[in-house]
């Protein structure tokens, strides 16, 4: 605000105009800091009308300035936001206030004198307030209503809906977080507005995706002969709990050895979606893998990074093909920790036949979860270890795991960073063996 009186003392003193008292709007009794957040306008035209709409304006624009202050002040302890997207939801909320019936931001003096003309823009503070009480309403409904379809969407087994519900959700905390910040930025009496919090629906997001499975339901069973097409189609299955999910997208990439494969079409209303392998390349190894991916990039919008972060992990199947794929290899694990439940979970969710006596390969080794510090979206941890494969007795491979996750507790973030460890440790070996 120094800077902003500094520069209109210049104007005022290079056009020669006379300001009114009331361009000191801290003096002016009528209305007063407790009631009103007011600011002075200045606009210079040879046309009066233009000037006075330039004053009108720039103290606007000054009143949102204040407020954006404020709001930024009030948000150094609060979840942090995009200060950009910030300056904008003021500036947009402040405009409101003069659209609205009630008129909670007007202008109530103005003065020209030449060229020069001066405007004394007042917020009501209480007419705000009961403005932004109505919107932060309006945005726990619509938080409301947008969970009741998310939950509604997924007992039927409609990813896309499920989805959109949940996006909405998110946006609907969000703004409460803004509306609950703009609010406390022009209270007096030290209340608040309780807002939703966009880091819960976060969380339950990333449990909806923890639920999601693909299923491998056929194609495995067959021999890829390099130079020619695969005989059968692979296909699997998605879902969540027990209920089939139709309309999510899947990707599909050569993990190991030279293929071209088709992109799996949405699922239908099964959760099934099946797909061909239209031509195998020619590999030294004769070894193969593709790997199927729930694909959720549409659901990234490149402006949130704490919604696109949810997505990072998608939900994912190996189907494996070489010289095990006449016959399922049997693994016996010796993991130790917490890890080892995850990880025999893994493995039998890719088709691998867990035994605990004449196995082809014995899997051990741990890894460990720890915390690795809070973000503004909850505590983060890093799950770090080391399987070795062992065949006949002998060490054949070393499998590295490093995985990282984020939660709203600490234990959260803890059970999620294994459970990615278990996930990427089980895609290693699949493509591998």
């Amino acid at each position: 605000m120094k800077v902003r009186s500094a520069c209109l003392a210049v104007l005022i003193s290079c056009a020669g105009a006379h300001p009114p008292a009331w361009t000191d709007a801290a003096l002016h009794r009528d209305y007063e800091d407790a009631k009103y957040v007011r600011a002075v306008g200045v606009g210079q035209s040879p046309d009066p009308v233009k000037a006075r709409r330039l004053a009108d304006l720039n103290a606007f624009a000054g009143v949102a300035e204040q407020i954006r202050v404020l709001v930024t002040s009030e948000n150094q302890s609060v979840e942090s936001s995009d200060n950009g997207g910030e300056q904008t939801f003021v500036a947009d909320v402040v405009q409101s206030f003069a659209r609205e019936s009630l008129s909670a931001l007007r202008v109530v003096e103005r003065y020209a004198d030449g060229d020069t003309a001066w405007s004394l823009a007042a917020l009501d503070r209480g007419v705000a307030l009961a403005e932004l009480s109505r919107r932060m309403t309006e945005a726990r409904l619509a938080g409301g209503q947008a969970r009741a379809a998310r939950d509604e969407a997924l007992a039927r087994g409609r990813a896309r809906t499920a989805f959109a519900a949940l996006r909405e959700e998110y946006v609907a905390a969000v703004r409460s977080v803004e509306l609950a910040r703009t609010a406390s930025a022009l209270q007096r009496d030290g209340t608040r507005l309780e807002p939703q919090s966009p880091a819960a629906v976060l969380g339950e997001a990333r449990k909806i995706l923890d639920r999601i499975q693909l299923r491998k339901l056929a194609g495995e069973q067959q021999e890829l002969i390099p130079g020619s097409a695969a005989r059968a189609p692979l296909e699997v299955q998605a879902r969540i709990d027990d209920v089939p999910l139709s309309g999510l997208s899947l990707r599909s990439v050569a993990a190991v050895g030279a293929l071209d494969v088709e992109t799996p079409p949405a699922t239908d209303s099964a959760g099934r979606s099946s797909f061909r392998i239209p031509l195998v390349g020619r590999d030294p190894a004769g070894s193969y893998a593709v790997t199927v991916r729930a694909d959720l990039s549409a659901l990234r919008d490149g402006k949130d990074a704490a919604w696109d972060d949810v997505f990072a992990g998608e939900p994912a199947v190996v189907f494996s093909f070489g010289r095990t794929s006449r016959r399922a290899l049997r693994i016996e694990l010796h993991a130790a920790g917490e890890i080892l439940a995850l990880l025999k979970e893994q493995l039998a969710g890719q088709g691998y036949t867990i035994v605990d006596g004449d196995p082809d390969v014995v899997v051990e080794g741990e890894a460990k979860a720890a915390s690795n510090g809070s973000t503004p979206i909850g505590q983060s941890a890093r799950c770090s270890g080391e399987l070795r494969v062992l065949r006949e007795g002998q060490l054949v491979n070393r499998i590295p795991i490093t995985a990282s996750a984020v939660g709203p507790t600490l234990d959260e973030a803890l059970t999620r960073a294994l459970r990615a460890g278990a996930r990427e440790a089980a895609e290693k070996l699949g493509t591998r063996y």
